[in-house]
């Protein structure tokens, strides 16, 4: 007990505590808010289901029925009909009678009759199913997974529930768990806890057990038994939270609560557990993987002295690991350890039987590795590697600069930076890999459809030829000459087919560019139907497969996606996945509806069609190669991530010099002007985070390349053009104009939109370097100036793109949104004519400049700072 209360007096600290508690209550409470703030539309959603099923029950005819229809008499005397086609009719008429009332009362919100006839249908659906006519409309898994929470509903007469957006308490608990029990709050928990705890027994101070009458394994038991408290805490807080939830607001007994059962269906089977059941089973496997991972922290430190880096490092890989499993559902195997870290889903899919029984290992996994822990010899950490300096061997102009990075070096700060570009390089590969699979299982889709519609037609039309050529010598000449003419057509289409069938079979065996024209007629054929007034070329009709009716609207998406084809049609660039046609930012969207204010397509066109003709284009031209993947860092955004790592890391090491050991004390006393070390550190920290900006992008190039080869220096994007810009071009321009919209846009090789891109951010990284130390000259505590600076960028930024202004394209501002900057998305949509990346290098090279100048005339005031 003694070692308990010593191990909590070095967390004496009551802000820790606070957190501890409070976090896990703020989430509880805030999902609730939120919930109870943004309530589900219940009544659309169940209308446009109700709606749906008429195509289940309505329109869907055994054809031995519609056969009774047309010739009952001749039906009945010749072929009458079966015990299960007249079981298949009765289901259908109950089930359109349910269908009714369902209809019907979603749109008065009578919830409990909804319940009772949602249970009916189901009911239906899964015998229609089982007598081998399954739901067109309704995924059957979707269907028995709801059918026994249905069934829960109506026994409890509860009403509306959704279990991810429902507020009651014991609901709001496992969705809460999500975030509580998520692997980057578990790796805080060990940052925050775990570390402190076991970080010392790796210093010499440690030692002090060898005098003491106790024994270390004692210390380290003490050491697991308070972390163990600290879990306790964190989840009680939670539970807490949501018992004063359900005392407070909920009308439904916590009993009832937890025997809702949560049915899934995976590639497993469909199992089924309660409520109660996944909450608990969850709080134990959270428990032990955090104790896995702290172990495992704790033995990889034995051999790398740093439980911080561990610790990150563990942490981004399992993040990698995790969504590398959850692209591939055959990977939640039990086997797969990765698989568990997402404890909600693995434990929905699998029997709860086999659940419980498979806890044995990762508790199995917690003996084995704590005993090594606490058992371990302590000689075995004397062969942890020491790090040595040896200084700098001759003295020159660039002392300064040599030493900052030789300080960069020593206090492992270089070394935490590159390790996050290695996470950020293999999270890029991971997604890379991930959207190529998606894309590839997407395009096999749409061509295994198009095959399957080809081949019916083929089928048809061989049917139809065998039958013209048995009844051709039976008529007279003048329907010969007719089925002569037609047989004709047939035997001219029969080649088509069979080529095109070709060009199937081998676009799915991987040859995706035997598919490039039919991208191209497909692309063409858009373009047409949409600028063509009569959809005809050449007097022969053209439509579309994916656009639902001729409409200015979707004019821009059609004639950019036919501009990207003919461009990489002279350029030689092959066939991209999943196929053309691709999302665009003049892509059509959804529109408020002024009178129900709920999301509806635009004018005439119903919702079905407009889904489908978004789905077709849910993805943009992008290739996943090593050039295509660099221009990712700047398109997705991933510079934010290499800016707060370098601004964290080296942008900070004037203020540190004032904030943490105060060494501006020994600096002091240097025979050194104060302006030539500020100088000296702003020059390295600028030099480094250049450096970090450049090989980030050389590490995703590499991973790229190493995964989808190099790719094309002339690769296409899309650039828009403002309208004050592309009226006032003349015809020799290189913009291209929308027909009839008076829209302009530009096709970008690859290699200028890379070396924009590159220029932008490594001019924005000298401009953000010259603010946090123009801050650090100001604020003296790192963390403080470091958020000073934030609110800076984030408020300009904010203040720009909400109060846009045509002289706010001459802040810096706008330039933080590279990618916008790039494809002049801004520029188009606020009609700006001199935002651009040419002006916009320009513009933040002054500004740096002149915060260059504001420094070394404030710096000035450190000479003469008081720093006691």
């Amino acid at each position: 007990m003694f070692q308990l209360k010593f191990e909590f007096k070095k967390f004496s600290d009551l802000k820790v505590w606070l957190f501890l508690l409070l976090v896990p209550l703020l989430v509880v409470g805030s999902l609730t808010a939120f919930h109870q703030l943004n309530p589900e539309n219940k009544r659309s959603q169940e209308m446009r289901v109700a709606n749906s099923l008429r195509a289940d029950f309505s329109w869907r005819i055994s054809q031995n029925y519609f056969d009774r229809l047309l010739n009952i008499e001749v039906y009945q005397e010749e072929l009458p009909p079966t015990e299960e086609e007249l079981r298949i009719d009765e289901l259908m008429n109950a089930g359109e009678r349910a269908r009714f009332i369902y209809s019907a009362d979603s749109y008065y919100e009578r919830w409990d009759t909804v319940n009772q006839a949602k249970r009916d249908i189901w009911g239906i659906l899964i015998e229609l199913d089982e007598l081998g006519h399954p739901s067109e409309t309704i995924d059957m898994n979707h269907i028995h997974e709801e059918k026994s929470q249905i069934d829960w509903l109506v026994e409890n007469n509860v009403g509306v529930l959704n279990p991810n957006r429902t507020t009651l308490s014991a609901f709001v608990l496992n969705n809460s768990f999500d975030i509580l029990f998520s692997l980057p709050v578990l790796f805080l928990l060990i940052f925050f806890f775990g570390i402190p705890l076991l970080e010392e027994t790796f210093t010499n101070r440690f030692y002090f057990t060898k005098v003491q009458p106790i024994k270390r394994s004692k210390v380290f038991i003490n050491k697991f038994f308070f972390f163990a408290f600290v879990l306790l805490v964190y989840i009680g807080s939670a539970v807490l939270a949501s018992y004063l939830l359900h005392l407070l607001f909920d009308d439904l007994s916590l009993s009832t609560q937890l025997s809702f059962p949560m049915a899934k269906q995976s590639i497993f089977g469909l199992h089924e557990l309660t409520l109660g059941q996944l909450l608990g089973l969850r709080i134990v496997l959270f428990v032990l993987i955090t104790f896995v991972a702290l172990f495992l922290v704790y033995i990889i430190s034995i051999f790398w002295s740093n439980m911080l880096n561990n610790t990150l490092l563990l942490g981004f890989l399992s993040i990698i690991a995790l969504i590398i499993v959850q692209s591939n559902p055959n990977l939640y195997q039990l086997w797969n350890v990765f698989a568990w870290l997402d404890t909600r889903y693995f434990i929905e899919i699998h029997s709860p039987t086999i659940i419980t029984m498979l806890l044995l290992i990762p508790l199995a996994i917690c003996f084995i590795a704590g005993y090594f822990v606490i058992y371990l010899p302590t000689w075995f950490s004397r062969t942890r590697s020491s790090r040595h300096y040896k200084g700098i061997q001759k003295l020159n102009k660039g002392f300064l600069v040599k030493h900052e990075w030789i300080s960069f070096l020593r206090d492992n700060t270089f070394i935490y930076a590159i390790s996050g570009l290695i996470v950020l390089t293999v999270y890029m590969g991971t997604v890379a890999y991930q959207e190529q699979l998606v894309r590839r299982n997407q395009f096999i889709e749409k061509t295994e459809m198009f095959g399957t519609i080809i081949n019916n037609q083929y089928e048809d039309a061989l049917e139809n030829a065998a039958l013209l050529e048995m009844v051709i010598d039976n008529v007279s000449e003048v329907e010969q000459r007719s089925y002569q003419t037609m047989l004709d057509s047939y035997n001219q289409m029969f080649p088509l087919y069979e080529e095109t069938l070709a060009q199937v079979n081998e676009a799915l065996a991987g040859n995706y560019d035997v598919w490039l024209e039919n991208e191209k007629g497909l692309l063409e054929s858009d373009r047409v139907f949409v600028t063509n007034p009569n959809n005809q070329v050449q007097g022969s009709f053209v439509h579309s497969t994916t656009i639902p009716m001729s409409n200015h609207i979707f004019v821009p998406n059609a004639v950019i996606n036919e501009a990207i084809f003919h461009w990489k049609e002279d350029h030689d660039i092959g066939f991209v996945l999943p196929g053309g046609p691709y999302k665009t930012e003049l892509l059509p969207k959804y529109e408020q509806s002024p009178r129900s204010g709920e999301d509806e397509p635009p004018l005439g066109i119903s919702f079905n069609n407009f889904e489908q003709y978004l789905n077709a284009r849910q993805f943009e031209h992008n290739d996943l190669t090593g050039l295509n993947l660099a221009v990712d860092i700047i398109n997705k955004q991933m510079y934010i991530f290499i800016w707060i790592i370098v601004a964290v890391f080296f942008m900070t090491n004037y203020v540190k010099e004032w904030d943490y050991n105060r060494t501006i004390r020994f600096i002091k006393v240097l025979p050194l002007k104060m302006q030539t070390v500020f100088t000296h550190k702003n020059y390295a920290s600028l030099t480094i985070s250049v450096v970090i900006v450049l090989l980030a992008f050389v590490l995703v190039f590499l991973t790229g390349s190493l995964l989808n080869g190099v790719g094309s220096w002339n690769f296409p994007y899309v650039r828009y053009i403002a309208k004050v810009i592309g009226d006032k071009a003349g015809s020799d321009s290189p913009y291209i104009t929308i027909p009839s919209l008076k829209q302009y846009f530009m096709i970008v090789p690859l290699w200028r939109y890379l070396l924009e891109g590159v220029g932008l951010m490594i001019v924005l990284t000298w401009f953000i370097n010259q603010l946090t130390h123009f801050m650090s000259l100001l604020i003296k505590k790192r963390w403080i100036m470091l958020a000073a600076a934030v609110v800076i960028l984030v408020g300009g930024y904010s203040l720009v793109t909400i109060y846009p202004q045509a002289w706010m394209q001459f802040l810096p501002f706008y330039y933080i949104n590279i990618p916008d900057i790039l494809t002049g998305t801004t520029a188009f949509t606020q009609n700006f004519t001199w935002l651009n990346p040419y002006i916009g290098i320009g513009l933040i090279i002054l500004y740096s400049l002149t915060l260059e100048f504001l420094n070394k005339i404030l710096v000035r005031r450190d000479e003469k700072r008081d720093i006691r």
